[in-house]
């Protein structure tokens, strides 16, 4: 009878739950992430903070989408019992392939963020180095010049250009990585998806009717961090070593 009653408000609590809010699938949202601007090296504060403010929009619907389901799985699995055979040989032996895979699911996902991220870490360490050599140097004869109460225009205008080429340099590498990380996103998703499914899988097997879906999990997340990416784009308006901003 308890039994029963427990496979009952299971269910039901899925039902209620699982029709509580809408289902979006990957395409919507990334129908809503706008792509990168052609350039940032001339941005001024107005445009970085409207494209904060839209970044920071998509990443707040997605994130509350995120947190909704969250919050609906801990409900539907308080709604359940924890079953008393898990243990049992069949069962821990299911846990265990099911453990496994998720970590290799898990594995393949960071396999293709960790490549994606080096080559970028790569190539943009690179345009750094190319242009503190440089740039020092010319630093030093601004100093010296300064000091010795000389003008400086000529100095500063060959230190103007070669910011503004690294700026450019640098948003080239940013871009490469974001057309690079926007490529994968299918491959993600669809790990993501898997991920999803597997720990779905897994989460049956410890409680008792425990039917809910997961829509977002993993893959939702990994389009809240490629949001966030773009997000900070214009960081790359960085300071100089004499600590002027410059772009």
């Amino acid at each position: 009878m308890i039994r029963k009653f427990l496979k009952a408000l299971c269910l039901f609590t899925f039902f209620i739950l699982s029709n509580t809010f809408a289902q979006y699938s990957p395409h919507y949202f990334l129908s809503k992430i706008p792509p990168p601007p052609n350039s940032i090296c001339n941005a001024n504060e107005k445009e970085i903070l409207l494209w904060n403010d839209k970044l920071s929009f998509i990443i707040n619907e997605m994130s509350t989408i995120q947190e909704d389901e969250k919050q609906k799985k801990e409900q539907a699995m308080a709604a359940c019992k924890e079953r008393m055979d898990m243990f049992e040989p069949a069962n821990a032996a299911k846990i265990e392939k099911l453990g496994q895979e998720i970590s290799s699911t898990e594995n393949n996902i960071e396999k293709i963020l960790t490549e994606i991220i080096t080559n970028y870490s790569e190539e943009n360490g690179k345009i750094e180095v190319k242009y503190l050599t440089l740039l020092d140097p010319l630093f030093n004869q601004k100093k010296e010049a300064m000091a010795n109460q000389r003008r400086t225009e000529a100095i500063d205008h060959k230190i103007a250009t070669l910011q503004d080429a690294r700026c450019i340099e640098q948003y080239e590498a940013k871009k490469h990585f974001l057309d690079q990380y926007k490529y994968q996103l299918n491959e993600l998703v669809s790990l993501g998806s898997k991920g999803n499914n597997l720990g779905d899988e897994l989460t049956g097997i410890i409680y008792l009717n425990y039917s809910f879906k997961t829509q977002y999990g993993f893959w939702l997340d990994l389009l809240i961090n490629y949001a966030k990416e773009l997000q900070i784009i214009y960081d790359h308006l960085s300071t100089d070593s004499n600590g002027s901003f410059n772009k």
